[in-house]
C-alpha cells in the first residue's frame, strides 16, 4: 500500500489524458524510443543511456482520467518493474493483456478499494509467460455473468496474486481464476460467492497460501498436474471445499481449515502422494475428507462434527497412514469417523463418534469400518456408539491392534468390536465399561485372538462370546485397571495398576501407561489434626 503522502501526491496530480504535462509526454516518448528507435536517437534526447531503466508509476481513474484512459493503455506503456495503480472506484474493462511484462497492477489506496467488473467476458489474459514478478495486488474482481466464462485466465503463466478479492463470479459454469501449466502464486486472497473460485490445471509447485474460500459452489478445483501446495488457507461454507478428482501428482495440504462445507475435501488419483498435516475438518455436512485410492499421510489433524446421513462421517481413505489425529463427534449411517482399507493408525483419539444406520441396531462401525490389512497402535476409543461395533467393525481381512484403550463404548450387537469375515489379533489392549452388547462379536469363521489384555467392567460380561476361552491365557486378565480418573477422561494408570508391566510381567496394557501415583491415606484423629494445626502457628 502507498503511504498517505505518496497517495496524496498522485491524487493532487490528477489530470486528463489530453492535458498531460510536458514531463508526462517526454516519458511516453522515451518509452517509445526505447521500444523501437536507435541508440543514437535516445542519446539525442540528452538521456544518459546508463540511467534509462528506471521504474515508473502510472495512475488510472475509473472515469478515464489520470495518466492513461484505460488499464490496457497503461500496461502497453509500461516496462518491467513499472507500476500501474488504479484509483478507487469500479473499472469496466475486458481482455486486458499483460504482454509478458513483469509489472505490478495494484489498488492505489490499498486492498479492496478498486474493483474490476468482467461483464460477459474475462478481465485478464495472462498467456505470455508471465512469471512471479508480474504482480496483481489488492484488486476486487467481480461480475462475469455469461456461460462457461473465466474472469482471470493464466494460460501457461505463473504471476503473483496478492490481497485480491474474487467476489460473486456467478454465471453458469464460470470460473473466477483459471490456470494451466506452471500456475499462479496466490497469497492472502479471498474467493467468495463464485461458481468455481480457483481452477488449477497443469504442473505447478507454486503454493496457494493464506487464502480464504467461502460460500462458493467449488472453492479450489485441482484437475491434473503435480506438485500442488495449499498452505494456511480456509474453506468455509462451500459446496466442495477442495475438489481434486483426478490428480496425478503430489499434493500437500498444511495448516488448513475446512469448516461447514457440504464436502470438505475430495481427493482422488492414482500416482503421487497426498499429505495432509496440521489441518482441521469441522462440521462439514456430508463428510470431512475423501482420499482414494492412493498412498496418503494424514498427521496432527482434527476431524470434529462431520457427516450426517452418508456412508462415512469424517474420512474415507485407502493406503493411508494416520498419525496423532483426533476424531470427535462425527456421525454417519456407517463408519461414523473413518471408513478405510489398508490403514495404519498411530496415536489417534476416537471420541463420541456414532454410526446410526437407520436405527440404533443398524450402524456398522461407530468409529472405524475397516477392510483388508490394517494396523492400529496406541489409540484411544471412548464414548463411541454403533449397532455393530461401537468402536470397530472389521468387514474382512486381517487387522492388528496394539496398546489401545477402549472405554465407555455402546453398541447393540457388539459394544466394541464386530467382525465379519475377518481375523483380528489384539495385544496389550484394555477394554473397560462397555455398554449393552458383548464386547466382541464374531461372525462365521472370523477370529479374535487376544494376548496380554484386560477386559473389565463391561455390561454384557468381560470374556464372553468368541473370546470366552482366552481369559487366563497368554497373559489375559480381568481386573480393575485403576485409571487415574476415568470419569474425568484421564485414562492413564495408577502406579499399582495390574495393567502395568511392573505389576503383571506381561507388558503395559492400554494407551497411556502410568500417569499418576497412588496417594496414601493416613488414619488420624480430631486431636491429632488440631495438634498439627496449632503446632504450625
Amino acid at each position: 500500500m502507498l503511504g498517505a503522502s505518496r497517495a496524496g501526491r498522485f491524487r493532487g496530480s490528477r489530470r486528463r489524458a489530453d492535458h498531460r504535462t510536458r514531463a508526462g509526454a517526454t516519458l511516453v516518448a522515451v518509452h517509445r524510443l526505447l521500444a523501437g528507435h536507435t541508440l543514437v536517437a535516445v542519446l539525442g534526447l540528452g538521456v544518459p543511456f546508463a540511467n534509462v531503466a528506471w521504474s515508473a508509476e502510472r495512475v488510472v481513474y475509473p472515469d478515464g482520467s489520470g495518466d492513461f484512459p484505460t488499464i490496457q493503455l497503461a500496461i502497453w506503456a509500461s516496462q518491467d518493474g513499472d507500476v500501474v495503480s488504479l484509483a478507487p472506484g469500479t473499472f469496466v474493462e475486458a481482455g486486458i493483456d499483460f504482454q509478458g511484462k513483469a509489472i505490478t497492477l495494484q489498488a492505489l489506496n490499498g486492498p479492496g478499494t478498486s474493483s474490476l467488473v468482467a461483464g460477459a467476458s474475462g478481465l485478464f489474459e495472462l498467456d505470455s509467460g508471465e512469471g512471479p514478478e508480474t504482480r496483481i495486488s489488492g484488486l476486487v474482481f467481480t461480475g462475469l455473468m455469461g456461460n462457461h466464462g473465466v474472469a482471470v485466465s493464466c494460460d501457461g503463466s505463473s504471476p503473483t496474486f496478492s490481497e485480491c478479492l474474487f467476489d460473486a463470479v456467478r454465471g453458469p459454469n464460470t470460473t473466477a481464476l483459471y490456470a494451466t501449466g506452471a500456475g499462479p502464486l496466490v497469497e492472502n486472497c479471498v474467493f467468495r460467492g463464485c461458481v468455481t473460485a480457483l481452477d488449477l490445471r497443469g504442473s505447478t509447485s507454486n503454493p496457494i497460501t493464506n487464502c480464504r474460500f467461502e460460500d462458493n459452489r467449488t472453492g479450489l478445483a485441482i484437475l491434473g498436474g503435480n506438485g500442488a501446495r495449499v498452505v494456511s488457507s480456509e474453506f468455509s461454507g462451500n459446496g466442495n471445499g477442495l475438489l481434486a478428482p483426478g490428480f496425478q501428482g503430489n499434493l500437500l495440504i498444511e495448516d488448513c481449515l475446512f469448516r461447514s462445507n457440504d464436502e470438505g475435501a475430495y481427493l482422488r488419483g492414482d500416482l503421487g502422494r497426498f499429505t495432509i498435516t496440521n489441518s482441521e475438518f469441522l462440521d462439514n455436512m456430508d463428510y470431512g475428507a475423501y482420499v482414494l485410492p492412493r498412498e496418503a499421510t494424514i498427521s496432527a489433524c482434527t476431524f470434529r462434527g462431520n457427516g450426517g446421513a452418508g456412508e462415512f462421517g469424517a474420512l474415507a481413505a485407502t493406503d493411508t497412514e494416520l498419525t496423532d489425529c483426533t476424531f470427535e463427534a462425527n456421525r454417519a449411517l456407517h463408519a461414523g469417523a473413518v471408513d478405510g482399507a489398508s490403514l495404519m493408525l498411530r496415536r489417534c483419539v476416537f471420541r463420541d463418534n456414532s454410526a446410526n444406520g437407520y436405527g440404533e441396531e443398524d450402524g456398522f462401525g461407530g468409529a472405524l469400518r475397516l477392510n483388508a490389512l490394517c494396523e492400529i497402535d496406541e489409540c484411544l476409543f471412548v464414548g463411541n456408539s454403533g449397532g455393530h461395533g461401537a468402536a470397530i467393525r472389521v468387514e474382512f481381512g486381517n487387522t492388528t491392534l496394539r496398546d489401545c484403550t477402549f472405554a465407555f463404548n455402546t453398541g447393540y450387537f457388539a459394544s466394541v468390536f464386530d467382525l465379519g469375515a475377518a481375523a483380528v489379533r489384539a495385544e496389550r489392549i484394555l477394554v473397560y465399561g462397555s455398554e449393552r452388547g458383548p464386547s466382541v462379536a464374531c461372525a462365521g469363521t472370523s477370529t479374535f485372538a487376544v494376548a496380554c489384555s484386560d477386559f473389565f467392567g463391561n455390561e454384557d460380561g468381560d470374556w464372553t462370546s468368541c473370546i470366552a476361552d482366552q481369559l487366563g491365557q497368554d497373559g489375559n486378565i480381568t481386573a480393575d485397571p485403576l485409571f487415574c480418573d476415568a470419569d474425568g477422561d484421564d485414562f492413564g494408570l495408577l502406579s499399582d495398576s495390574p495393567c502395568l508391566a511392573t505389576n503383571n510381567g506381561c507388558g503395559d496394557m492400554g494407551r497411556y501407561g502410568q500417569q499418576c501415583d497412588v496417594v496414601p491415606i493416613l488414619s488420624s484423629s480430631w486431636g491429632r489434626v488440631k495438634g498439627q494445626f496449632y503446632g504450625s502457628r
